[in-house]
């Protein structure tokens, strides 16, 4: 009997125990449920986001790249003779005109060398005056020829009647028509000294064209020891100081056209197809850091640089 409520006995205690456990089981899921319904509310509060829809759209690139700037036009005065530069009064930067002289070269010798030839066309000339006169005095002996030969072809005719009629003798006849003869040459050998003459005033002449061309290339010659500016601008290279021996060919100044500037750009092969004449493009330079200039794309280069296998356009 004692065993027995032993036995009921503990199976009581067992069964408090695991009702009482089963009770704090379903306690902490209660508990566990609500806090994961919790923390799952809190995630979806923090992941809610605006959806929108993507689409493709043109973007437009644009590239840099770095060039050197030069005048639009620029020319360089060069030398056509040979001299010391006296003086040259334009300076780098200066702003200059056409036609305006800025220097000179000395021209001492080309002074010279003008008088020599001067005289020398001096000389021509009277040798010219002379020439004419002695064609004039030949045509005077020829007209003189001429008139002694119709002289004696007229005595020379009228002889020969009186001969025909046995008046005079055939033989004084025969005398007037051999003056007549010599007459006629002295008539040919007139006109070939006015000929002769004519020549020489011929020869002279061309001396004298030749000479006066020989003077007038001195005094361009002489011209050129001015040194005048070639185009509108500005001075951007001078190659030469006052006191320098400049020869022929050698560039003293170098005048730009500074109211347009182009810009030389090398740019890669692989590039060259996003260039075209006429496209637009916008230019910055460093003077000018806080402005930009308009430009368009004037000209492609043909060919490559081998060895920066870049195009300058």
């Amino acid at each position: 009997m004692q065993i027995g409520k032993h036995l009921r006995t503990v199976f009581l205690a067992l069964t408090i125990c695991a009702l009482l456990g089963c009770e704090n089981e379903a306690r902490r899921g209660g508990e566990d449920k609500i806090s994961a319904e919790t923390e799952s509310s809190n995630v979806r509060a923090a992941i809610s986001v605006d959806v929108e829809t993507a689409s493709l759209s043109d973007v437009s690139l644009s590239r840099e790249y770095k060039g050197i700037t030069q005048p639009q036009k620029e020319v360089a005065w060069r030398s056509q003779t040979e001299g010391i530069l006296l003086e040259l009064s334009a300076d780098l930067g200066d702003g200059v005109e056409q036609g305006q002289v800025i220097g000179k070269l000395d021209d001492s010798l080309l002074v010279s060398d003008l008088a020599g030839r001067m005289a020398e066309l001096s000389v021509l000339e009277s040798e010219l005056a002379q020439a004419n006169i002695q064609v004039k005095n030949a045509q005077i002996r020829l007209d003189e020829a001429q008139i002694q030969l119709e002289q004696a072809e007229s005595e020379a005719k009228r002889y020969q009647n009186l001969a025909a009629t046995g008046i005079i003798p055939e033989q004084q006849a025969e005398s007037f028509k051999t003056t007549a003869k010599i007459a006629g040459k002295t008539v040919l050998t007139a006109q070939e000294s006015i000929k002769l003459e004519q020549k020489a005033v011929a020869i002279i002449e061309g001396r004298i064209a030749t000479q006066r061309s020989a003077i007038s290339e001195s005094q361009q010659r002489q011209t050129y020891s001015q040194i005048r500016v070639p185009i509108d601008g500005t001075v951007i290279a001078k190659q030469r100081d006052p006191g320098s021996l400049v020869r022929v060919g050698e560039e003293i100044i170098t005048v730009g056209d500074l109211s347009k500037i182009k810009l030389i750009v090398p740019i890669s092969e692989l590039d060259l197809g996003e260039v075209r004449i006429g496209q637009e493009v916008r230019v910055s330079l460093d003077a000018f850091q806080n402005q930009k200039f308009a430009g368009r794309v004037s000209r492609i280069s043909p060919t490559t640089n081998l060895q920066s296998r870049q195009i300058p356009i």
